[in-house]
């Protein structure tokens, strides 16, 4: 008989309700403080990201002005062909900034230099990041990029058109 009251005392699950409650809150407790600390550092690493971001762009902006230096060579402001000694702000000593709706929101260097061939520059643009107080940031991107003249030879040809051409009156080609 003892026996049995024993067992049925064992097989009993009142007075389990709260130990069971408790361990589940503290489980749901260190749950939500490692969450907590993992949202602490998100707002950090989104600014890092939106600093890469802008430097890259500010970058590709110094690149795509190199670019239109070197179509524009007749431009006070271009690259002269052939280039012997790139000037400022082409050689990379001069910052140039760049601002959106007013703000800076960084710099960037260009470097243009000749390439392996008379057709081919090489271009080095470098940019930092500005944050709003006007502090240089640590975000930096650099692009580095071989940019390429096409040469049209002269077609061994008197006359080349595309499409239909009409000559009348005196006209003279000379193939020589």
């Amino acid at each position: 008989m003892h026996r049995l009251i024993a067992l049925a005392k064992l097989r009993c699950q009142r007075g389990i309700a709260l130990p069971m409650a408790l361990m589940i809150l503290m489980i749901l407790s260190v749950l939500i403080a490692a969450f907590s600390m993992l949202a602490a550092s998100e707002p950090v690493l989104a600014t890092n990201q939106l600093q890469v971001a802008q430097a890259r762009a500010v970058a590709e902006s110094g690149l795509e002005r190199a670019i239109w230096a070197l179509n524009n060579p007749g431009d006070p402001a271009g690259i002269p062909n052939p280039l012997v000694m790139a000037a400022a702000p082409y050689d990379g000593s001069t910052a140039v900034p760049v601002s959106v709706n007013g703000a800076q929101i960084g710099t960037f260097t260009v470097s243009v230099t000749n390439g392996a061939t008379s057709n081919e520059r090489n271009v080095v643009a470098t940019a930092w990041g500005i944050a709003g107080s006007g502090t240089v940031l640590k975000a930096k991107q650099k692009i580095t990029a071989t940019v390429y003249q096409i040469r049209f030879l002269d077609p061994p040809a008197a006359l080349v058109v595309r499409g239909e051409i009409s000559a009348g009156g005196n006209s003279n080609v000379d193939s020589r």
